[in-house]
């Protein structure tokens, strides 16, 4: 342990009692140096994690929480860029010609209406994927199912940011001259412009 070669072994034991004491026992005179505890299913094991230090994983765990952290707080940037991005002015200063020859506007409108949701799908889809590999890849997280329970945690407070930015600034943007008019009312102007659930 600690030589350069792994940070993880397995011990079999041949009968329950001294499989269940030796979880108890204290293993080491240094604190924190052998963590003991039941192995998981073969398949749930990312093999080639395991040589990987588990002080650097836990550093690594760090990072890659302060990096999920500032892509929560910059979630809104991103949700305002799929709609910046899929502005009248954008698609054509890009080339799109909005097709000119519909007299009503009827597909320039739909296309201006399903393009940022689609962007933000898209978004969505990818996420999961991009903090599994950060999980896998760079935390070495040396099972599936704690890869898959810390994806499914960051995924899940990504969605609430998502969920509520989208609220807020929808609320906010279409009370915004009630409220300019009105600053005193603040509070009951977007109490009532929040739609109930």
């Amino acid at each position: 342990l600690g030589g350069g070669k792994s940070s993880t072994g397995f011990v079999t034991f041949k009968q329950v009692v001294p499989a269940v004491m030796s979880r108890g026992l204290v293993l080491s005179p240094r604190p924190f140096c052998l963590e003991c505890r039941l192995a998981p299913d073969v398949r749930d094991i990312v093999w080639q994690n395991l040589p990987k230090s588990s002080t650097q994983a836990q550093m690594r765990s760090g990072v890659a929480s302060v990096l999920v952290g500032l892509l929560a707080i910059f979630w809104t940037g991103l949700i305002s860029l799929c709609y910046l991005l899929s502005s009248v002015s954008v698609l054509r200063s890009i080339g799109l010609k909005m097709f000119s020859d519909d007299d009503d506007g009827f597909i320039e409108d739909s296309v201006i209406s399903f393009l940022p949701v689609m962007l933000l799908n898209g978004l969505l889809a990818l996420l999961p994927l991009v903090l599994d590999w950060l999980a896998e890849n760079y935390e070495d997280i040396k099972t599936y199912s704690e890869i898959q329970k810390l994806t499914l945690s960051r995924y899940f407070t990504l969605s609430m940011i998502n969920l509520w930015a989208i609220l807020a600034g929808g609320t906010i943007s279409s009370s915004l001259s009630s409220i300019l008019d009105n600053p005193a009312q603040v509070l009951n102007l977007l109490g009532d412009a929040v739609p109930s659930v």
